[in-house]
């Protein structure tokens, strides 16, 4: 029996009908840099050479002053810790202190050693004999090491080498993971000879297919998925849809989900209602989906909190009040990615999951320092409406996104022109969504006025948005509707004319938000325009990692719920910048922003 490791994926945590939600996570930004054109005049023709070159490109290895790279040339311990280090230094955020004890090592290499003893992906134990070649069980270790990977598990691997016999459990189950992410491969003969020496050339090819890893792992902010985990007891299953009901809550299964029962693999169908069960969910979809009998009561606590202290000789971490006592075999996960110990940093937002007592995981966050939301709220002359603005409809919420049109009466006249009729058949209530209604009605609208002069589009705020297009700049372009009442109640409209602006300066109020948001917030937005009696208060809220151009589409979904300030003002959204346009610029106009 070795041990083994087994890697997941969990960056944001939830808990049973107790939510925990850390919302999209902000991480520390990965040092990117352009690769060099590098040339040594011993390489070309060899089969690293692309490898090497890649390495030296990256200043991850470094040739010699003769422009050689002298590839067959043994790597010392020294030496490979050393480009293990460069290049993790360009791909995580390492520890910069620490106590254990660093003997004497040549200068070049002293910062290297530092970072490595401090960041457990060498003891110095291991190196002591530093300008002792490197083995390539020593690279194992390290490259697994700084994968940040922990062997955490009893499992049988399926190791056919035939001259692993000397090894022990713990370097068998570095060798299962070295070998699962394709780190190593052995030689043609089934051997995987633990003991030989590495050249440079062959620290190359490690040392880049570690790199690949890694930029595939750790590039946090490309093509980040929402994931969460929620705990509780199964309240229904409907097999056949494959949907589980935990508490009041019902998931449907991912693509390519998992189950286990009591720790064993299992199926789908040998769930049962009343069992404990933990649930990843990717995308709101069953990723994962750990259960247990109502006897076996896994989790007893859950813990979430900021990561106030560490104590990295004594494996203690302190979230919020309490500390805890880090096992080896405790699997630590920071944004998703499966880390190591040495990964954890005081701050982080953090998730330890006990179970029977003990700790069973550790889910950290690289969060951004939390700030309270900014508002800039300015009378000006609206440059950018200077010359022209078209007419912009905003429609009400509706409850159907998909409504059912065919056979319906409705028309419109832009521009002041005749009203034209709207063939509503293609809108049958078939269609997948209100993008799908909004594409069909805009061509629907061409054909009625035969110009392309109207776009629709479906918010995600539940509104259809109808703007003209392509008006004459010198007159003030304007959209209208009228037909059957259900058909204008349907889309959120109503008969008015909406009007735009035609080319002259204009006062507005512009209300910039200042940064996305780092925590979640509540505001009130005070709205007075005296000449019309208004005095309305609007509350939104901000949830952290909402984007500026999320929270003023937030604000102004909260102004166009007030029927007075609705009448009253034009709103319109850019970017991050919401703009209020009184329908008469001599108005008296007052707007506060403040902090629930």
């Amino acid at each position: 029996m070795t041990r083994g490791w087994k890697k997941k994926a969990l960056p944001v945590m939830l808990a049973g009908a107790m939510v925990f939600s850390f919302g999209p996570v902000t991480y520390a930004d990965t040092v990117q840099t352009d690769v060099l054109e590098v040339k040594f005049n011993d390489i070309e023709g060899h089969w690293a050479q692309s490898f090497i070159e890649n390495m030296a490109g990256n200043e991850i290895i470094n040739g010699f002053p003769d422009a050689t790279f002298r590839p067959d040339v043994k790597v010392t311990k020294l030496q490979a810790v050393t480009i293990v280090t460069n290049l993790l230094s360009q791909k995580r955020t390492l520890e910069t202190t620490g106590t254990d004890y660093i003997g004497e090592v040549p200068e070049w290499a002293r910062n290297s050693v530092e970072l490595a003893l401090y960041n457990d992906i060498v003891s110095w134990e291991d190196i002591q004999d530093y300008q002792a070649e490197a083995s390539r069980m020593f690279i194992v270790e390290l490259l697994v090491h700084a994968l940040g990977a922990e062997i955490d598990a009893v499992q049988e691997h399926d190791l056919t080498f035939t001259d692993l016999t000397d090894l022990s459990a713990d370097e068998q189950a570095y060798l299962a993971i070295a070998l699962e992410n394709k780190f190593v491969e052995g030689y043609q003969d089934n051997t995987f000879r633990p003991g030989n020496s590495v050249t440079r050339a062959e620290m190359a090819v490690f040392a880049d297919r570690l790199f690949n890893t890694l930029e595939d792992e750790y590039d946090f902010e490309e093509g980040f998925e929402r994931v969460e985990v929620v705990t509780g007891k199964i309240s229904r299953i409907a097999a056949d849809v494959r949907e589980l009901t935990i508490g009041s809550a019902t998931f449907g299964v991912a693509d390519d989900y998992t189950v286990q029962i009591n720790d064993k693999d299992a199926s789908f169908e040998d769930l049962k209602t009343t069992m404990n069960v933990r649930v990843v969910l990717k995308n709101q979809k069953m990723a994962e989906i750990y259960a247990y009998s109502t006897e076996k009561e896994v989790i007893k606590e859950i813990v979430t909190g900021s990561i106030s202290s560490i104590d990295r000789n004594n494996r203690k971490v302190t979230v919020g009040l309490k500390s805890f006592d880090v096992a080896n075999g405790v699997r630590i996960e920071v944004n998703g990615e499966v880390a190591g110990f040495s990964n954890l940093e005081t701050g982080m937002e953090t998730v330890v999951v006990i179970a029977n007592e003990e700790i069973e995981s550790i889910f950290a966050f690289r969060v951004a320092e939390q700030s309270a939301l900014e508002f800039s709220v300015k009378r000006e002359w609206n440059e950018r409406d200077t010359n022209f603005k078209e007419a912009v409809l905003t429609g009400d919420r509706v409850n159907d996104a998909t409504p059912d049109l065919e056979g319906k009466r409705l028309r419109i006249s832009v521009d002041g022109s005749r009203f034209r009729e709207i063939d509503l058949d293609e809108i049958d209530g078939r269609q997948r969504d209100g993008a799908e209604v909004a594409k069909l009605l805009q061509a629907a609208i061409e054909d009625a006025l035969d110009d392309r002069r109207v776009k629709v589009e479906y918010k995600n705020t539940r509104r259809f948005v109808f703007e003209t297009t392509k008006s004459p700049i010198d007159e003030v372009p304007t959209i209208q509707f009228d037909g059957d009442a259900d058909v204008l109640d349907a889309l959120g409209i109503d008969d008015d004319e909406v009007k735009g602006a035609s080319g002259e300066r204009i006062r507005v109020w512009n209300i910039t938000v200042e940064a996305d948001a780092t925590k979640d917030q509540e505001f009130e937005m005070n709205v007075i325009i005296d000449d019309e009696n208004i005095d309305e208060t609007v509350r939104f809220s901000v949830k952290r990692g909402d984007s500026a151009e999320e929270i003023a589409d937030a604000i102004a979904d909260a102004l166009l719920d007030k029927a007075k300030i609705r009448s009253a003002l034009g709103i319109s959204v850019k970017r991050d910048v919401l703009t209020l346009t009184p329908d008469d610029e001599d108005w008296d106009v007052e707007i506060e922003i403040k902090e629930k």
